[in-house]
This record gives C-alpha cells, structure tokens and sequence, in this order.
C-alpha cells in the first residue's frame, strides 16, 4: 500500500491513501450502477452508463502501484461513451504522486475533453473541470470535504439548463451523477470525513428519475469499442472526421495504440476503415437499443411485463442481450488478488490474462443476504417474478432463493425454478423462457405452462465446451495434479457438458481442428425441426471464434440464430483462456 502526503494551496495536508481511495470511488460508483442505467438518456437513451462504468473503471479497484499498468488496463476496459470519457481522465488522475494531485486533475480534464469530438456542457466533464478548480483553491482535509461536494453536486444540478436532452426527460447526466458518486466515495475515504451523508434523492431533488412523458428519439446502428495499433502515430483529426456520433478518442501516453468509441449504422464499413489506420488489436459491437439490426425479440414488448425472468449470470448472457430481452441478471462474484468483484464488474481480457500469468482464481456465490435483498426488490409491484436458478448441482443459489420464497411476505411474486443448467446452457434457457413468458397470457393463467416450459427448453438445449488445456482445471481443484500432468503432456483437450447431475465428460481430443470435427458430428446427430437458437461462447479467443465458428454453425445449421458472446465469468474462471463453447438449443413445443 503507498501511503501519501497530499498537499494543496491550503494550510492542513492530508495523509491518506491514494489507491485506496480510488477503490472506495469505484465501490460507490458499483452499488449505483442501476440507477445510472435509469437515468441514462444522453448522448442515447440507451440505459447503460452504470454497467459501463462499472465495467471500465473495474481496475480501480485493486491497483497495487504500477501505473503504467493501470493505465493500460483502463484503456482495455473502457467500454461505452462514458466509460472512454472517464478512462481519459482516470489514466492520468490516478498517476498522482501526493502534492500533485490538482495538476493531475487539471491536465485529465483537458485530456477527458480533448477525447471528445464534440464536448457538451452539463455532462461528466463539467464534473471534472471543477474537481480541478476545487483541488487547485482549496485544502483538503475532512472539515473542507462537505463543501467540495456540495459544490460539485451544484455543477451537476447545472446539467438539465444546459441540455434539452436533460432537461426534456427531467433528469440530471448520468455520467456527471456518476462522477458526483464517485469523487464522494474518494473524497471521504481520502480525506477521513465521517459526517453524515445525504441520499441522492435529497442532493438531487426532481432528477434522478425519467419524466413518464419523455420520449426518446428511437436509436439505430451500433456502439462501438475499438483498441488499435497505430505505428504512424495518431491518426490526424480529419482522418478520424465521419467515422460515426458519439465519438471518443483515446490514445495511449506513449502514442502507439488509440482506443474508439463510436455509434455507427456501418459496422463494416467503420472496420474496413479503421483497418487502414492501423491494426486492430480488439473490436466489440452491440446494437444500441431499439436498432432495426438488433435482434432480440423481446425489444418490442413493453417494460412493465406481467412475468420478469431473472437468471444467474454464471449462465453465460450478456449485459447488453439480456437487457435486450428483459432479462435480470444475479451477479455471482470472482476472487481476485484475494478481493471479491461482482462478475458483470470484471473485465475478461484482464482476468484471462492473470490466469495465464499464474494468479489463482476462484469463484463465490455472492452474500445472502445481497441476493435476498436483490429478489425483494424484484418482487415489488405489479407482475411476478420468475427466478430460473443455476442448477443445484452446482450451487445453492436454488434452495436459498426458495427458502426466501417461502419465508418472506413477498415471496408471493416469486416463482423459483431449478434450472438444472450452468454457463451457456442456463443462457438458452432463460432465452426461450423470456420471450415464451413476454407474449404469454396473465401470471396467474401461465405459470404452471411456464414450469412445464422451462423443462422442456431443458431437454432440448445443450451445450458442447471445449476446454484448451486441464491446467486451469487443476490450479482450480477440479482435477489432480497428476491428471493435470498426464493431460498436458499428451496434449489431450476435455469436451464436457454441464447437465443436472453435474459436468459430464463428452470425450478428448488433441487439436483445434479435432474440436471443430467433434462439434460438427454433435451438431449433425442433434438436429431437430425448427430454427435453432446458438450461442458461441469466448474465453481470450473472440476473433479466432467469431471468424471461424459462424460458417461451420451456417454449414449444418443455415437458418439458426447466432449470438457471440463471452462465456460466462464464473465458467471461464474454471476452464482458463483459450477454451470456448457452442450451445445449442431448439424451443420445445407449447
């Protein structure tokens, strides 16, 4: 831990500790994120500043003092429009020495505008700006921490006057509520101030929900993260003119990679340009919601839906597609470095890379009483709730959740199924259960139809994961350390299956190409009538998967939906990098 001296232009320095700080911006930042995502209606009212931010600023939160690892982490992590915004100035804020804490401020404010191609008033960086000018002409110390916040919270109140946005949907910016969030949690851990603090609501009256006339302008085509390899330096401005709205440019200090982000109705075209710039070191697209690319059947169907599904996200669904269908998802948590991060709040890229560097890993179910808390508050209000579990044979997720049922007066609004499924198989579940369960009639008449549903999707899903090398699996305990020998030095390649029972060997093989052969004789032999639903699964290995696995699926499958997503964080934890999975399902009759 680096313990520093912080001085500023006031008379009373402050010992604290920077790096710990940063992490108590980032919890406070974590425990918001749903209602930054309510909130979020600027520059898209595309509901995703709180997982963006969680997501980018995840490496905040266990930084041990290498900094220029932390800035590079933050670049990789950064996703979504406020996520880059914020990597901008947190790469170089958190560079800070002690008494240069105002100028590191200063500078990853112009570096945070600078970023943006067309920078607006009343967002996050107004919020950086002041956290400049109050570092610059004030102490800091915990008697002075209450009016430095008031005064940033008054620069956010300022947002609804200076953007019609805002103001036509009576709330403040996101992004500029997140960042009043964060430099609380850091203010007050870095300054040791443990006088009261307001509820949001009281500090934010009138502005931390949606006007229930507003209606956002529909949004179309694509958000866009890309990291890229630009030898030649950064490209010039005009370059970089056209590539699409709401973008954000980021280079890395040393000016050889640059990270955009970038709303575009042309993802492959944006490519194809990029692609004469430099190389393209990593790409990720979802479509903004409402697209007309967008594939989820479930984006028509109206919020307030009689029947909400909630899953676990050890199965493996995405943010962005579960939100897409109306899904919820119960984070389970991963151990890092000896600390406990929600699963959504983990970036992949970083965790592949500390297994292949040795770090142990491992996973826990998150508190009960969380979980407890997170159903209760699902089970308010009109509808009904249902939660399709991890399957019992791995996790206790079912039976705690059905206690609760039992138990607690709202439990009434609860159905609690056991899904008998993990990782993607539990993802294909829960994806024909949401879209059966949206265009079905009132709760009452269906949940019994439901329940017999969801046994049906059961039978008719199933998932293939190919597993790169059993090293993982044995730093894990799953098997022995002479398993693990015998595994490697034989170059053998496990093929399981999570089932009800538990994990079941499908067979080995030695190579990639032997996995592509086993995946194709299983797909041929489980065809059934119908269009199937697949979810390709990665680990580190996204372009290899999503280059090579879509025409072997199209091959024997023509007419299937396709989905590449990440496999699921508390699967891959298990099965290390380079491993993969196809799931695949069929929707059972009804």
């Amino acid at each position: 831990m680096n313990t520093i001296v912080l001085a500023t232009t006031g008379n009373s320095p402050v010992t604290g500790n920077l790096y710990a700080a940063l992490a108590a911006g980032y919890a406070a930042i974590a425990a918001q994120a749903e209602l930054l995502d309510a909130i979020n209606v600027f520059p898209v009212a595309d509901g995703d500043t709180g997982a963006n931010l969680r997501a980018s600023l995840a490496p905040l939160a266990d930084y041990a003092g290498d900094k220029t690892a932390l800035a590079a982490a933050l670049m990789r992590s950064a996703c979504g429009n406020s996520g880059n915004i914020a990597a901008a100035f947190f790469s170089e804020f958190a560079q800070a020495a002690g008494t240069d804490l105002a100028l590191r401020a200063a500078t990853g404010a112009v570096q945070a505008r600078r970023a943006v191609a067309e920078p607006k008033a009343g967002t996050m960086l107004d919020v950086f700006a002041a956290v400049a000018e109050l570092l610059q002409n004030n102490s800091l110390d915990a008697a002075c921490c209450p009016a430095l916040l008031a005064s940033l919270a008054a620069k956010v109140r300022c947002g609804p006057a200076l953007l019609p946005e805002l103001r036509a949907a009576g709330v403040a910016d996101a992004g500029a509520v997140a960042m009043y969030i964060f430099f609380t949690g850091f203010f007050r851990h870095l300054t040791g101030d443990t006088s009261d603090e307001s509820p949001l609501s009281a500090i934010f009256p009138g502005l931390l929900a949606v006007a229930d006339n507003y209606a956002p302008a529909p949004a179309s085509g694509f958000c866009i993260d890309v990291l890229m390899e630009t030898s030649g330096g950064q490209p010039a401005p005009e370059a970089l003119a056209g590539l699409g709205d709401s973008l954000v440019i980021v280079p890395e200090a040393a000016a050889k990679t640059l990270k955009l982000h970038v709303h575009s109705d042309n993802p492959a075209a944006l490519r194809a340009r990029l692609d004469e710039m430099g190389r393209i070191i990593s790409w990720s697209d979802s479509p903004l919601a409402g697209g007309d690319d967008a594939r989820g059947h479930g984006a028509s169907f109206p919020n307030a839906r009689p029947i909400r599904v909630i899953t676990d996200a050890a199965g493996s669904l995405s943010r962005e597609l579960a939100a897409q269908e109306n899904i919820t998802l119960l984070d389970s948590l991963i151990i890092m470095g000896g600390k406990a991060y929600p699963e959504s709040a983990i970036v992949p890229a970083e965790l592949y890379r500390r297994m292949r560097a040795g770090e142990k890993i491992s996973t826990a179910q998150a508190a009960r009483a969380a979980r407890e808390e997170m159903l209760a508050e699902l089970c308010q209000g009109d509808g009904h709730a249902l939660y399709l579990a991890v399957g019992s044979a791995y996790t206790g997720n079912y039976l705690a959740a059905a206690d609760w049922q039992k138990t607690n007066p709202l439990g009434a609004a609860l159905t609690v199924i056991d899904s008998g499924a993990a990782s993607g198989r539990l993802a294909l579940i829960a994806l024909f259960t949401a879209r059966y369960a949206a265009r079905g009639p009132a709760p009452g008449k269906n949940l019994e139809n439901i329940a017999r549903y969801v046994e049906g999707c059961g039978q008719s899903c199933r998932e293939f994961l190919f597993i790169d090398t059993v090293t993982f699996l044995a730093a894990g305990g799953r098997i022995s350390k002479a398993g693990e020998f015998f595994g490697n030095f034989f170059g053998l390649k496990p093929i399981i299956s999570p089932t009800p029972t538990g994990v079941r060997k499908l067979g080995v093989v030695r190579s990639r190409d032997g996995q592509l052969a086993f995946l194709k004789a299983r797909l041929a032999e489980a065809k059934e009538p119908g269009q199937a639903l697949v979810l390709l699964q990665y680990t580190d290995n996204k372009d290899w998967l999503a280059e090579t696995l879509p025409p072997v699926i199209r091959s024997l499958l023509p007419d299937a939906e396709i989905h590449i997503l990440p496999l699921s964080l508390t699967t891959g934890a298990h099965v290390g990098p380079g491993s993969w999975s196809a799931a695949v399902g069929y929707e059972p009759p009804h």
